[in-house]
């Protein structure tokens, strides 16, 4: 897909004929965190990509990490340092030097299978929500002693989330551990079939929407889709009456050509298309931003190893151009902090240059 590349746009501020702030609820502007190695987050490679993110502008990482259950029906979960388990070692350190340098830390714990079945459809029984909370439960107490800001408590178990019970014992497990704030991350065509969304603070999804049929299509097109998801979202939230905010507990796209038309494919055969990637964020940042109802984005992903990217078909966005739209949205007050004083704002405009 041939584009030409971004400029920056400006702010349009329009009067208002009123006086107040716009909600103040949380903004998180970040990047989901990968460990695929027991001490990846034990190294100085990792800890230069946190300073990396840090100076990017972003607030927040998203402690993705990964332990494993046999199969669909396995009740066990465990580490696997054979796989891509990391240790909890790994994990306090990595949340640690988060801190110390000044970002907000959703810890988020992963359950794969170790027969490459996708979490999505383990079974749910009995069995397993006593071995899930078991292993939830720890990490809880890790998140507390860490004063992890976020904790996500589950993520992608399409199969599981009509044991509404069940999942409201695993929350309710999870507060008598821990003081923070907890999430779920729904996927993307399934968040509107949970009915425990009470039992969290944020309503959390894996925000993989395709944004077009067309492989060659356009920005405009993709923020059309976007407008069309949020108020759609909006509809359903106010229908609900779920007063939390919506979280991207994942949203991301790789740097290809049609990657928007599968964003959750990560094996589709593509070619590069740096500018794909960067217009795709740009859709979706363009259409959130000023949405007070919306809690922020977690991009799929960023690396430990800091000369990561820079190009390729990858979803990083490290050393890419939408790196550069994230910097970009860093620079944007959130609406939290805008104090409206016969102003309004109307939007965030990216205008493309001849």
């Amino acid at each position: 897909m041939k584009k030409k590349l971004l400029g920056i746009g400006f702010l349009c501020l329009f009067g208002f004929g009123g006086v107040g702030q716009l909600n103040a609820d949380m903004r998180f502007h970040g990047v989901s965190y990968t460990s695929f190695n027991k001490n990846a987050w034990m190294t100085e490679n990792s800890y230069q990509s946190l300073l990396d993110i840090k100076n990017s502008g972003m607030d927040t990482v998203s402690l993705n990490f990964f332990w494993f259950q046999d199969n669909v029906n396995s009740s066990v979960i465990s580490a696997d340092y054979t796989r891509y388990s990391a240790s909890k070692a790994s994990v306090i350190n990595a949340i640690q030097q988060s801190k110390s340098l000044g970002l907000k830390v959703i810890l988020k714990p992963n359950v794969d299978l170790r027969d490459g079945n996708w979490r999505g459809h383990i079974n749910a029984s009995n069995t397993w929500f006593e071995g899930y909370k078991s292993f939830m439960n720890e990490w809880a107490d890790v998140a507390e002693s860490e004063n992890v800001d976020v904790l996500c408590i589950g993520n992608e178990f399409s199969k599981t989330e009509s044991w509404k019970n069940s999942w409201q014992s695993v929350a309710s497990e999870v507060r008598g551990r821990y003081s923070g704030s907890i999430t779920y991350g729904a996927n993307w065509d399934h968040y509107k079939q949970v009915k425990w969304w009470d039992a969290v603070d944020y309503v959390g999804m894996s925000a993989y929407f395709p944004l077009a049929t067309d492989p060659n299509a356009n920005k405009d097109v993709m923020s059309a889709k976007w407008n069309s998801l949020a108020a759609d979202m909006k509809s359903w939230k106010d229908s609900k009456g779920l007063d939390q905010q919506i979280m991207f507990t994942e949203a991301g796209y790789r740097s290809g050509d049609g990657a928007i038309t599968a964003p959750y494919d990560f094996t589709m055969p593509l070619v590069e298309d740096l500018q794909e990637q960067a217009d795709a964020y740009d859709a979706l940042l363009g259409t959130m931003w000023d949405k007070d109802w919306w809690a922020g984005s977690m991009f799929w992903n960023w690396e430990t190893d800091p000369n990561a990217g820079g190009s390729g078909t990858g979803f990083t966005p490290q050393g890419k151009p939408a790196l550069e739209v994230l910097k970009y949205y860093a620079s944007i007050p959130e609406p939290s902090s805008m104090m409206v004083a016969g102003i309004m704002l109307s939007g965030l405009i990216r205008v493309r240059r001849s």
